[in-house]
């Protein structure tokens, strides 16, 4: 990035052994990030696919589809046009968990999800 901050990556990877491993997601507010809590009911299903992907060489999830009938395309519905996920948004942390397995363990075991996702500006 041309503003002389370190890459997105560096500034919440302390699970990467960064340099700075004080550094965590909850603590740090990244440009272009935003929180959406998401809360299933009975038979409700959140809604999206998730892949595994780098972002500035650390491990995150990304969102590849959005499925019509779940929580976040309710959610999508009535959020302002720069807060919608979208195929693509990055997913730092979900319930303060930003490691990739314990992410997909909130997302596949949680009715109530705080997830930190992530638009490249």
């Amino acid at each position: 990035s041309g503003d002389g901050s370190p890459p997105v990556g560096e500034r919440f990877s302390a699970r990467l052994g960064s340099p700075r491993p004080d550094i965590q997601i909850s603590n740090v507010k990244i440009p272009g990030s935003f929180e959406v809590i998401l809360e299933k009911g009975e038979g409700d299903v959140f809604g999206f696919v998730n892949i595994h992907a780098l972002l500035d060489g650390a491990p995150v999830l990304v969102v590849k589809a959005i499925q019509d009938n779940g929580v976040l395309a309710q959610y999508n519905a009535d959020a302002a046009p720069g807060n919608r996920v979208m195929p693509g948004t990055y997913i730092l942390e979900v319930n303060g968990q930003n490691e990739v397995f314990s992410m997909r363990e909130c997302l596949q075991t949680q009715k109530r999800v705080a997830i930190l996702f992530y638009q490249r500006p």
